[in-house]
C-alpha cells in the first residue's frame, strides 16, 4: 500500500511528517524498481509465447497494473499470473524453463488450475511466475466453467512497452475480481481491494 499511499498523500498536498515522506520515497523506488525488472521481463516472456503461437492472458496483478493504475510502482505484486488454454499451458511451461526459469518442486495436484511456479532472479529479484490452465479451483462449492476461446475473443489488448498483452474486458476483470476476492473457497486469505 505504500506506493499508493504516497501517490494520495501527495496529491492531497497533505502535510505529513517528514520520515515518513523518506520512508513513502524509499518503498516507492524500491517497487518501481522491481516493476522495470518485471516489465521487462513479462515483455520477453509475451514475445517468446507469441512467437510460438501461444495465447496468453495476462490476470490478476499484472493486469491490474497496465490497465487501473498510470503506474505499475503502485501496484506491487508477488507473482505474475498468466492464463492459457489446457491445450497450451504444458509447452507454455517448458518454453519457460528453456528460457532460465526453475520449476517449484512444491507438489501441485494433476487438476489443479494452475501449473508449479516458475521462478527466475534478475538483478537481485525474485520474479515468480504462474501458468494457469484454469481461471478456478476445481472444488466446492464450485465456480463457473470458464471458455477460454471466449476470454480470449472478447480480451483487450494493452501496451507494456515494447510488447502488447491480452487480458480480460472491463465486465470481465469485474466478474473475476469478485470470484476470485470475494467468493469462498479463494477467500482463505483476507481480502485487499488495493
Amino acid at each position: 500500500m505504500a506506493p499508493l499511499l504516497r501517490k494520495h498523500l501527495r496529491e492531497a498536498d497533505a502535510p505529513y511528517p517528514v520520515g515518513v515522506q523518506r520512508s513513502l520515497n524509499v518503498l516507492y523506488e524500491h517497487h518501481k524498481h522491481k516493476a522495470q525488472i518485471r516489465l521487462a521481463l513479462l515483455q520477453e516472456v509475451i514475445k517468446i509465447f507469441r512467437r510460438s503461437g501461444l495465447r496468453p492472458i495476462l490476470i490478476k496483478g499484472a493486469a491490474l497494473c497496465y490497465t487501473l493504475y498510470h503506474d505499475p510502482a503502485l501496484r506491487p505484486m508477488r507473482d505474475i499470473d498468466l492464463l492459457f488454454d489446457k491445450s497450451e499451458v504444458d509447452q507454455a511451461q517448458a518454453l519457460l524453463r528453456e528460457f532460465g526459469f526453475s520449476q517449484s518442486a512444491l507438489p501441485i495436484p494433476k487438476d489443479h488450475h494452475h501449473l508449479p511456479s516458475l521462478h527466475k532472479i534478475i538483478d537481485g529479484v525474485e520474479i515468480c511466475i504462474e501458468l494457469h490452465r484454469g481461471l478456478y479451483p476445481n472444488c466446492q462449492p464450485y465456480y463457473p466453467k470458464v471458455d477460454f476461446d471466449n476470454l480470449y475473443s472478447t480480451g483487450i489488448t494493452i501496451s507494456m512497452g515494447s510488447a502488447e498483452a491480452t487480458t480480460f474486458n472491463l465486465e470481465e476483470t469485474i466478474h473475476y475480481i469478485y470470484q476470485h476476492g470475494l467468493r469462498a473457497p479463494l477467500t482463505y486469505e483476507p481480502y485487499k481491494l488495493i
